[in-house]
């Protein structure tokens, strides 16, 4: 079984964290960490795709190239 950390290891996990990245970057590092938690806690509990969300593979036989071009060269 895992250890849960308490106050204490908490505390000086924060006060490393303080002395590394400075009092600046702190809020923003939280923030997008609690962004981070929320959408991979969205994604696991989000249903699974029904259907394909990618567009079929083009195919090569497409009838909108009927007409062959001209020859090069002004037409006389």
């Amino acid at each position: 079984m895992v250890p849960v950390p308490g106050l204490n290891e908490l505390v000086m996990l924060v006060f490393v964290a303080l002395c590394v990245f400075g009092a600046g970057k702190l809020p923003a590092i939280a923030t997008a960490m609690g962004k981070a938690l929320w959408r991979l806690k969205h994604k696991a509990t989000a249903p699974p795709a029904t259907g394909l969300a990618q567009d079929p593979a083009p195919t090569d036989d497409d009838d909108d190239d009927d007409e062959e071009p001209g020859p090069a060269g002004p037409e006389a």
